[in-house]
């Protein structure tokens, strides 16, 4: 996997992606589940034990439960059927 230098993401951060996004057998929490993870440089500073009490850095302004402005816009496409199906659909 190439991870453009232009992202400036730190080395901690290259590391964990490169290693949650490969093949199952190699993937980060694989041996010993999530521990392994959490473990990870990436997250160092993390207070695991007290991560629910802590309070968000980031707080979104959300206008309502149905607020989609966060969203990126896309153009609709027509949804992707195989052929088969597209045979069964005419």
């Amino acid at each position: 996997m190439h991870i453009p230098t232009e992202v400036n993401l730190s080395p901690e951060a290259i590391d964990i992606l490169k290693r949650l996004m490969c093949d199952s057998e190699n993937r980060l929490g694989t041996r010993i589940g999530v521990q392994e993870i959490k473990e990870h440089p990436f997250f160092r500073k993390v207070d695991w034990d007290n991560f629910r009490k802590q309070e968000s850095k980031y707080k979104p302004k959300v206008g309502d439960e149905e607020d989609c402005t966060r969203f990126d816009k896309f153009d609709e496409e027509e949804p992707f059927y195989p052929p088969e199906e597209r045979r069964n659909r005419k």
